[in-house]
């Protein structure tokens, strides 16, 4: 069942549609107390007031805020006080909570009301500083309310994918491992979301002003794979230490001067562009509407991807078709039913932002043709795997890599191959960024800052960088960059 809950009622208004079975995971995962008290600081249509009644959670210590003056059903579940400004109300009330459950609105604070944004303005982030205007609705609500917590006392929050890398967000990601005894993050790859185009992410936190015990990360394809996750332990997030930035000795080429890296495309609709060569057939769809892709890190897993290789990825059933018509087929009955199927059918949600704002909405754009990929995410650090197939592309859960000039395979080898020498991992603690605990990533502006050593010689490159990648994959990176600094920085 999916319910619509208003987050905020103005002149630029977010409305969302949240799961009863995510409002539902979220007040299971919080668990309740004989005395607890609950805030529900934007309730909308009353998803977790539903969740919450359920849980047979008496009324009286529920209270729900909301800016929405109009009542609704599930009010009878709480102590609801609409008409009010949540940010307002959190400057001055003496109430304190220990759950505060919430899905916030996903606004830009430049483009509320100015009440609505100079209340969010006054609000401090845990480390004591001012939200920024350059942030979001959604930052300012977390905020506040820490603010209203009991000692204790437990949150569960539904948050963009912006929790992860959005500069406003950075002090929340510092200082909130150190605020509870126990934290987690369950991060949705895939919208849960119809207006939001990237995943969601579930922040569930125990214990607030508590020694802290354990700190958690885990990452799901889909929205039941997350319920199931919110029900079950978790284990504790793997930390590393990052050795000393060495960066400044670095010389070299400028990455960036040698090759591009950018995103793969942009679907808008994974489900619906992304198929299998089983779901090609079964929709009957001709192969001049589809076209070749790689869309998940796993995909690349070695030195080259080759039409062979591709093809071995077609026959294990992984979505490497993306839906693409030529104009010469548009008009197929087969392309046609696919393009008519409604979204209870399987259909594309056409009123997604990147599909609504494109024409035709079915034409992905695609990236130049690259010369490779690149995972930001690798656990063993960027490297490339070459592509050596006609008209292959990927989606923008890898990179793709262009070459500046044209280069023969022996030389595209060798600057790959600069990539894993011990003069580029030394750089990498100062390019790597680290994310909520402890996800780290790498992003194209950074990785284009890298200083790569020169090639002194090019002959048989192909079989040493397959041989360095082997290495790296087989988790020996240390072998790999022997292999790389042996055979190209310092001579054959």
């Amino acid at each position: 069942m999916i319910m619509r809950v208003t987050l905020l009622q103005s002149p630029v208004s977010c409305n969302v549609y949240t799961p009863a079975v995510l409002a539902q995971a979220m007040v299971r995962a919080l668990g309740d107390g004989p005395d607890a008290r609950w805030l529900e600081p934007c309730v909308g249509k009353g998803a977790f007031l539903r969740a919450l009644a359920r849980q047979r959670v008496d009324v009286g210590r529920i209270v729900g805020l909301d800016l929405c003056r109009s009542s609704e059903p599930t009010d009878i579940h709480a102590v609801v006080r609409r008409g009010i400004d949540f940010l307002r109300w959190a400057a001055s009330t003496t109430e304190r909570f220990d759950r505060v459950v919430a899905n916030p609105p996903y606004i830009a604070l430049s483009k509320v009301p100015r009440p609505i944004q100079n209340a969010a303005l006054s609000v401090r982030t845990p480390d004591g500083m001012a939200i920024a205007l350059s942030g979001n609705c959604w930052n300012a609500f977390l905020c506040a309310s820490l603010g209203l917590l009991n000692e204790g006392g437990s949150i569960a929050f539904v948050l963009p994918a912006a929790f992860d890398y959005a500069n406003y967000a950075r002090s929340l990601r510092a200082k909130l491992p150190t605020l509870f005894g126990r934290l987690e993050v369950h991060r949705c790859r895939t919208p849960i979301f119809d207006s939001v185009e990237e995943g969601s992410i579930v922040l569930l936190a125990h214990g607030f002003r508590v020694p802290r015990t354990a700190a958690f990360r885990r990452e799901y394809e889909t929205l039941d794979a997350l319920v199931r996750g919110l029900g079950r332990p978790s284990q504790p997030t793997r930390r590393t230490s990052k050795p000393d930035d060495l960066s400044a000795k670095s010389t070299g080429v400028r990455l960036g001067d040698v090759m591009t890296i950018g995103l793969g495309a942009v679907t808008g609709d994974a489900s619906y562009f992304l198929m299998t060569d089983g779901e090609r057939r079964r929709h009957a769809l001709p192969k001049s509407a589809v076209v070749p892709v790689l869309s998940k890190s796993k995909h690349i897993r070695s030195a080259s991807i080759s039409l062979e290789r591709w093809a071995e990825l077609l026959s294990a059933g992984e979505r490497v078709w993306l839906f693409r018509p030529l104009p010469s087929v548009v008009s197929q009955t087969a392309v046609q039913q696919y393009l008519e199927l409604t979204e209870a059918d399987g259909g594309c949600r056409r009123n997604a932002y990147k599909i609504r704002n494109r024409s035709p909405w079915y034409v992905t754009p695609l990236p130049p043709r690259p010369d490779g990929f690149l995972s930001g995410m690798s656990q063993s650090g960027p490297w490339i795997c070459l592509n050596r197939m006609e008209g292959l592309s990927a989606t923008n859960t890898l990179y793709t890599v262009r070459f500046r000039k044209r280069l023969s395979q022996d030389e595209q080898c060798a600057w790959a191959l600069m990539l894993l020498t011990s003069e580029v991992r030394r750089q990498l603690p100062s390019v790597i960024r680290e994310y909520a605990l402890g996800l780290a990533k790498l992003e194209p502006g950074d990785l284009s800052q890298l200083r790569l050593p020169t090639p002194r010689g090019v002959g048989a490159m192909p079989r040493i960088y397959r041989s360095a990648v082997e290495s790296l994959l087989a988790g020996d990176a240390s072998r790999a960059c022997s292999i790389a600094d042996r055979h190209v920085v310092h001579g054959p």
